[in-house]
């Protein structure tokens, strides 16, 4: 339950708010709301930092890499993805491949 609701279910069993006070609980639920969402979208930013950590250019997923450094896995073409795509864009539909 938010704020605003608790405030309005307190007023119907006869609390007596003025509008400032009001006007101050919505402030605060709009504030939290926009707290969480930051919060949820930071979260998003860092699991796609991860999700780039295991991937490149020509790699959907970068298995690991040989004695010489050079790296092996799932190419985009394997998952279906057009290797031209820009590199942000591939990530994303690989993703939302592989997350459902």
């Amino acid at each position: 339950m938010d704020a605003v609701t608790a405030a309005k279910d307190l007023q119907e069993l006869g609390v007596n708010y003025t509008q400032e006070q009001l006007d101050q609980i919505k402030q605060a639920e709009e504030q939290r709301l926009r707290q969480r969402r930051m919060e949820r979208e930071a979260k998003k930013r860092e699991q796609l930092a991860e999700l780039y950590e295991d991937c490149d250019g020509r790699f959907a997923f970068i298995a690991g890499y040989t004695d010489g450094g050079a790296p092996y896995g799932v190419m985009w073409e394997e998952v279906g993805i057009d290797p031209g795509l820009p590199f942000e864009e591939k990530v994303k539909l690989y993703h939302m491949q592989v997350l459902g």
